[in-house]
């Protein structure tokens, strides 16, 4: 009976088991396979996304300095040849490793070994978790590549897409397209550009020194077809190093608008020039694009959300030689002190006295040790880019006189009358209130500062120490000079006391001794700067003790006296309560 159950129960036979088991392994190589190919398809949206990102990035370095993040050359294209996705008519340009350091708020998944690449460029093409870009076209390619299936993708196209539209190039050789032109062709180092209806072609005219008038032979001034004020063509050629010429005529001639400046930043962030120097921008800041005001060894120029424009004053790290930390205060001034020597004096310093616009010395020196860190931090500081102007100033008797306009806004902007015949508490008072960062802090200049401007102007190629110590008449606004105005909307004032005269609208030359509103002329501009020498004496935080009396100091020259009497570097003393029956104003700082 048991045996009879047993013969005819029903198992597994080893067929069946056999093809279970062939069925399963196919269904786990199906899993396997899709998995990986799961795996490829991510890891090549991977490389798509960093393409996207770097595009984007390179795009906005490219409008900003006129060239690409990328001066590592690479010609280990054969793979990538192979793929064949370069294309023969547009990526005629040699291949660069990008520079992902160059780039701000990068985050990419590949290209790790541009951290290795960076500092060993000669062995460059032995690596391959890179991304490069072409110089003609601007296409980026990830040099290891992603393989899925049979095939290996090196960009975000296979070569059935291969681009073969050009990029639109807005500079070359560092110098501006406009918008309205394309880049046409290069003729005997001449760069031509020709109207988007192929309408007009202009070519581009290098001027190396600055200019005051207009080209000889020049009868219009275009920009974009339209007619143009002569003082923006003149600081246009000045700012941009020439101008472009149309071809037909010989005649008409095309200025490149000036300002344009980057979105404000959101919090506190790094900025890169062209040349890969560094600096931090405050909250709110955003930075001058403009060609010789965006980089830093030219005098950066920034902005905050008011308006007002600053310029960044480099201090290199390179000059501490004692100082070991940012709380290092004594060594850290002395290593400054020794930096900038050649502009100190004897008997000036940087230490608190009764009237200079500070509670006390506690605070004094909190200020100033709370500057020492900033500046040994952050490689520099800010500093007003005009003179102090007072915004709510009308065009009559409206400079600030004792303590009349105390209460309106300090602005740091073009055209303002400025803010003068003040005290240095009042000055201080006023430069208080112009920081736009909770983080950050606006005062008066320290005499150090100060000192750091003069050793930071040297940077300028056309100025010599003989210019900032002994003589600026050259480039400022005094009594022995016609200085040639280039702001359309400049205003004089005629009278040493101006409290009581008006201000009148001024053109081309200053003929006589007067005052002139903030940033009248480029030619009082160094490194962006202006004003410095000339126009009004400058309160600064530095006091001077040649007596048992105590003197507070200005810095800079004034309107009426000659540049080699009061040169930028000069230093004039005073009561802490003179300044109300003299032509006194003051420029900010912020750390």
């Amino acid at each position: 009976m048991i045996k009879g159950k047993i013969k005819n129960a029903k198992g597994i036979t080893l067929i069946s088991l056999t093809i279970t088991i062939i069925i399963i392994m196919m269904l786990a190589n199906t899993i396997i396979y899709n998995i990986k190919d799961n795996v490829s398809i991510k890891n090549v949206k991977n490389m798509e996304s960093d393409i996207e990102i770097l595009k984007d990035k390179i795009s906005d370095y490219y409008a900003q300095n006129g060239q690409i993040p990328a001066n590592i050359k690479f010609t280990n294209i054969g793979a990538i040849k192979d793929a064949g996705v370069i294309s023969n008519t547009i990526d005629t340009g040699d291949f660069f490793v990008i520079d992902l350091s160059a780039i701000d708020n990068l985050t990419l998944n590949y290209g790790r070994d541009f951290d290795i690449v960076k500092d060993n460029a000669s062995r460059a093409n032995e690596y391959k978790d890179l991304y490069i870009i072409n110089e003609a076209s601007h296409n980026i390619f990830y040099v290891e590549g992603i393989k899925i299936n049979d095939k290996v993708m090196y960009t975000n196209y296979t070569k059935e897409d291969v681009d073969k539209e050009a990029v639109d190039f807005r500079y070359v050789n560092n110098i501006k397209i406009p918008d309205g032109f394309y880049y046409y062709e290069t003729q005997e180092n001449e760069i031509i550009i020709k109207s988007n209806d192929n309408s007009q072609t202009y070519k581009w005219i290098q001027v190396t020194d600055k200019i005051d008038s207009i080209p000889e032979g020049i009868a219009t001034y275009t920009s974009e077809s339209k007619q143009t004020n002569i003082n923006d063509f003149i600081k246009s050629v000045n700012s941009y190093k020439g101008y472009y010429r149309n071809e037909s005529d010989n005649k008409s001639a095309m200025y490149l608008d000036r300002e344009k400046w980057s979105p404000y930043y959101d919090e506190e962030g790094i900025y890169k020039d062209k040349n890969g120097d560094a600096i931090y921008i405050p909250k709110d800041f955003c930075v001058c694009e403009t060609s010789g005001q965006n980089t830093i060894d030219e005098g950066l120029v920034a902005k905050d959300k008011q308006n007002n424009e600053w310029v960044w004053i480099q201090v290199p790290k390179s000059i501490y030689k004692t100082a070991t930390d940012e709380k290092d205060y004594k060594n850290i001034e002395a290593d400054l002190i020794e930096y900038v020597n050649t502009y100190r004096q004897e008997g000036f310093e940087d230490s608190y006295y009764e009237g200079c616009g500070i509670d006390s010395a506690d605070k004094y020196n909190e200020l100033y040790n709370k500057m020492l860190s900033s500046v040994y931090t952050n490689g520099g500081f800010w500093i007003s880019r005009y003179e102090m102007g007072d915004k709510e100033a009308t065009q009559s008797n409206e400079t600030r006189n004792g303590t009349t306009g105390i209460t309106h806004t300090a602005v740091s902007q073009k055209d303002q009358i400025q803010y003068s015949y003040i005290t240095i508490a009042q000055a201080q008072q006023l430069a208080s209130k112009m920081v736009v960062d909770s983080n950050k802090t606006s005062s008066l200049l320290f005499g150090i500062q100060w000192d750091l401007v003069c050793k930071f102007l040297e940077m300028d190629i056309n100025t010599k120490e003989n210019d900032i110590k002994a003589d600026s008449t050259n480039w400022g606004n005094y009594s022995n000079n016609n200085l040639i105005i280039t702001s359309n909307n400049a205003k004089q004032n005629a009278s040493a006391n101006v409290s009581t005269s008006k201000w009148t609208d001024i053109k081309d030359k200053k003929t006589v001794t007067t005052i002139l509103t903030t940033g009248a002329s480029d030619y009082a501009s160094k490194m962006n700067i202006y004003d410095l020498a000339g126009n009004l004496w400058e309160w600064t935080l530095e006091k001077n003790s040649p007596t048992s009396r105590t003197f507070n100091n200005r810095r800079g020259g004034c309107f009426n006296l000659a540049g080699n009497v009061t040169p930028v570097y000069n230093r004039r003393d005073a009561s802490s309560l003179y300044g109300a029956d003299e032509a006194s104003t003051a420029r900010v700082a912020i750390y």
